[in-house]
């Protein structure tokens, strides 16, 4: 348990493949990073809640129409989901 903070946890079933949660987790001398992980490992850290998260799970659920700018964030998801671009 250490690394995660277990105050606000979700789970989303992705394709019935693998199973997302995200942790949010308090950044030292900084605002909260929610971390994105698939079957309990963690493949990114996003901002917030908003938006990015939303995008996040979308593809991470096969919409690859969704545009994630962040390059890092794109090919981490894309190896987790076997795309090869």
């Amino acid at each position: 348990m250490g690394f995660f903070s277990k105050k606000k946890e979700e789970s989303v079933n992705v394709r019935d493949a693998f199973t997302v949660t995200t942790h949010r987790v308090k950044q030292y001398n900084s605002t909260s990073k929610t971390v994105v992980c698939v079957n309990g490992v963690p493949v990114c850290i996003v901002d917030g809640v908003g938006k990015t998260l939303s995008n996040v799970v979308s593809y991470l659920q096969g919409n690859t129409t969704i545009e994630i700018n962040d390059g890092a964030i794109k090919k981490a998801l894309d190896e987790v989901m076997g795309i090869n671009k």
